[in-house]
């Protein structure tokens, strides 16, 4: 018996094992850093190369398609047509490399594709980006196919940075997860590198951008992860819009690599369990009349159902939200594996574009050389033709001519040859015009691509018109929004949310209306503003200005603190006070602020409508403890005006009848929350608190406005610190039948928000000049019949 069977399993795995898992990661599951293709991908663009089924032919049949691929492919028919038909899906690749007639497949499933009898494809337009230089002596290193009968490449000269169509791949103990970019952003970043290869990743760094768009919620995580190539895995979500017509959600993209029947399956299991609740009904209704790459789920919705809450069930409970591995494990140079950072995959794709196209430029320069050396020697025969046409005639072969033109005339072995062929009607005199300007033309050129060769800044000029040539051909806008939620959170398994700055406005009725303060576009002042859609007989009272990462904070005529996260308010669309909190009978709101849950600030202080001040520690005011707490004591007929955070700011009162005054707050004594406080300011009699907010010591700007949409800019030297319960000075003129209805302390200019009992306007109060305090100001917006300001808020950076 053969003593085959007797070895050791640890010699075995070394000699067999190992050299195989090495085989199949450099054949089948690792793509080239160089052009992104995996062997069979390249099979198979090479294939319709070489069987011309390229974009500008006919379409050939899926299944002859997959018979020429195998011509090249040695593992077999059995992946060959499914990645044909993958290089034409849209919802899979971010640029095509297959153009298909036929069914590829839906985002209902993804592999729902026809079958290969029926589908026609032919490599695309951007598929010849790969072989176009192919003819140029631009590879060094060719294969033969398994029978060995024919070459391909081991690698294709392609201009086109095919990294940004992304790549999955597995092989033994590795595996390759490669996300898509967007070729327009790669390419202003590849442009960059050409010039200075030692830029910070910060400046070339781009966002994954994925075939089927969705929304990208871990950027800062993501962007840490392509520096080296491994890390975090980019967190993707669905996009979903509300409907307020039908009171439904539609999602209408989705993660990459999700489809909507897995969808469907999840929401069904999801309402079984009781996890996701607030649906009524859902379909999915997903065609081709969605677009290439498009979705459509409809999700209809109870009455009364809380948005926010069920969008965030939906991503938690369904692969609406879901991960795409990042692992940019590639082959250098065909043979090694390695982990590319963005920036080194970007470097790679340079070396061997760059590296082709300049073979490509010295191949055509050896042409136009040797065009250049024949015609020169023709115009030579034709100067001397008689006596050309007398040698030819009497010598005895070619070898005897190419010695006496060479010594009579200095003309070369390729010289003579190319006269010896010369046709009879090539011997007129127009012929020779004719060669004398093409000539001419040759020298031109060989001119200019002597410079490509040799002069490497004209060359860098070159390659970077081929890269904007690709970008004008086959660029797009980026599909993947780009989002950076927080994800730091006590709860384990707390909901992350998108970070946006808002605008809560509160209105007579009582009613919410939360919106971005980034849809507020800034206007020049005097302008009219952006409308708030509101009722008929509702105005706006009071606008806060804060992120959805806060709380909002409702104090009571009865001195009671309520309170909400801001993310929980619904955007774009209103809901009654009275819906979130649970007011006694003869309870109403009178004071509304905003606080940031992670700031570490050491107290609030309490301002009264009647100039009533009160300061307390902060931790006794712990918003976890419940919705509702004691807040103050307040005095009959007195009620929360305005509740500021402050660690030991100064702040300051401002009255209806325009009195101001600047207190400290190092002098007043922390006090419980059920006291009722000391008196800030002596006030006349019908006269009241109407505004007070923090005044930091380095502050340079008081911006006013008055009731009537005047604004003034004054210096704040112009208002030194007081007493405690003085009435204080005025701090504004104003014309008859006006009043300053709010201010701001500023650093610097800045936005600011103006609001009126209907609209907003944002402008900038550099375009204010300053003025004196017993000045009266500018017109700051344009108002109506029946609108007046309510508030003035600052917009933050």
């Amino acid at each position: 018996m053969s003593n085959i069977f007797t070895k050791e399993i640890k010699e075995v795995v070394p000699e067999a094992y190992l050299p195989f898992s090495a085989y199949v990661i450099q054949t089948r599951a690792l793509p080239d850093a160089r052009d992104c293709l995996k062997s069979g991908g390249r099979y198979i663009l090479w294939s319709q190369y070489f069987n011309k089924n390229t974009y500008d032919k006919n379409r050939k049949k899926g299944s002859d398609v997959v018979g020429s691929v195998m011509h090249w492919n040695p593992h077999g028919d059995a992946g060959i047509y499914g990645n044909v038909v993958r290089f034409a899906k849209p919802f899979a690749m971010r640029y095509l490399l297959e153009d298909a007639k036929g069914n590829v497949g839906t985002m209902t499933a993804g592999d729902d594709h026809t079958q290969m009898r029926y589908l026609e494809l032919r490599s695309s337009e951007l598929a010849s980006e790969f072989t176009k230089l192919i003819k140029k002596d631009t590879i060094d290193e060719w294969k033969m196919n398994f029978t060995q009968e024919d070459e391909y490449p081991a690698v294709f000269p392609t201009l086109f940075p095919n990294f940004v169509n992304g790549n999955t791949g597995i092989g033994v103990g590795c595996v390759s997860s490669i996300p898509q970019y967007n070729l327009s952003e790669v390419i202003t970043s590849l442009k960059k590198l050409v010039y200075n290869r030692n830029l910070d990743y910060n400046e070339i760094y781009v966002a994954p951008d994925f075939a089927t768009g969705a929304i990208l919620i871990n950027s800062e995580a993501v962007k840490e992860s392509l520096k080296t190539g491994r890390g975090a895995a980019a967190k993707l979500r669905a996009v979903i819009e509300y409907n307020d017509k039908d009171n439904s959600l539609e999602v209408k993209e989705l993660p990459y690599q999700v489809f909507t029947n897995r969808i469907m399956k999840e929401l069904e299991k999801g309402i079984e369990e009781g996890k996701i609740l607030g649906i009524k009904n859902y379909f999915d209704g997903t065609d081709r009349s969605c677009g290439k790459y498009g979705t459509k789920i409809i999700i209809y919705l109870n009455k009364g159902a809380n948005i926010n809450k069920i969008c965030k069930q939906l991503y938690k409970e369904t692969s609406l939200q879901s991960s795409f591995t990042i692992c940019q494990l590639m082959l250098e140079n065909g043979i090694t594996p390695k982990e590319y950072g963005l920036k080194d995959m970007m470097l790679a794709y340079l070396d061997h574009a760059m590296n082709c196209l300049k073979k490509s430029y010295i191949f055509d320069l050896k042409k136009i050389q040797k065009s250049i050396n024949i015609n020169e020697g023709l115009l030579i025969a034709l100067a001397h033709i008689d006596e050309v046409v007398e040698i030819i005639k009497k010598s005895d072969n070619t070898i005897e001519v190419i010695n006496i033109f060479n010594s009579k005339y200095n003309l070369n072995e390729e010289q003579t040859k190319a006269i010896l062929n010369l046709k009879l009607q090539r011997l007129m005199r127009l012929e020779a015009i004719k060669i004398e300007k093409e000539l001419e033309k040759q020298k031109i050129e060989e001119s200019r691509l002597l410079t490509l060769v040799n002069d490497e800044s004209e060359f860098d000029k070159a390659f970077i018109a081929e890269l904007d040539r690709i970008d004008k051909t086959y660029g797009d806008k980026r599909r993947t929004q780009i989002m950076n939620l927080d994800f730091s959170s006590e709860a384990e398994d707390a909901e992350p949310i998108e970070k946006k700055e808002l605008l809560i406005h509160y209105t007579n009725l009582g009613n919410l209306y939360t919106t971005e303060s980034s849809t507020l576009l800034r206007t020049r002042r005097g302008t009219k503003g952006t409308k708030v859609k509101l009722a008929t007989n509702e105005v706006i009272t009071q606008t806060l200005r804060d992120d959805n990462f806060s709380s909002l904070l409702v104090f009571s005529n009865r001195g009671t603190m309520y309170h909400i996260a801001t993310d929980d308010l619904p955007l774009n669309s209103k809901i009654n006070i009275a819906q979130l909190f649970e007011f006694k009978a003869d309870e109403r709101p009178t004071a509304l602020t905003t606080i940031q849950r992670r700031d570490n600030i050491d107290y609030f202080v309490f301002i009264t409508k009647q100039g009533m001040i009160k300061k307390t520690f902060a931790k006794e005011y712990n918003i976890k403890k419940g919705k509702s707490l004691k807040a103050i004591n307040l005095k009959d007929g007195d009620e929360v005006l305005k509740v500021l955070f402050v660690n030991s700011e100064d702040i300051s009162l401002l009255t209806n009848n325009g009195n101001f005054v600047r207190i400290t707050t190092d002098e007043i004594t922390p006090i419980g929350r059920a006291a009722a406080g000391v008196k800030g300011i002596k006030l006349n009699e019908g006269d009241f608190v109407i505004s007070a907010h923090i005044t930091p010591i380095q502050s340079k700007f008081l911006i006013t406005v008055s009731e009537n949409g005047i604004v003034k800019k004054t210096l704040f030297n112009e208002y030194p610190i007081n007493n405690r319960g003085i009435k204080g000075k005025k701090i504004s003129e104003v014309r008859d039948g006006d009043r300053i209805i709010d201010y701001l302390i500023l650093e610097e200019d800045s936005d600011i928000i103006i609001i009126v009992n209907k609209k907003s306007i944002k402008i900038n109060t550099s375009e204010l000049r300053e003025l004196s305090r017993g000045a009266i100001g500018v017109k700051g917006v344009d108002l109506k019949d029946n609108e007046k300001v309510v508030g003035l808020i600052k917009e933050e950076e």
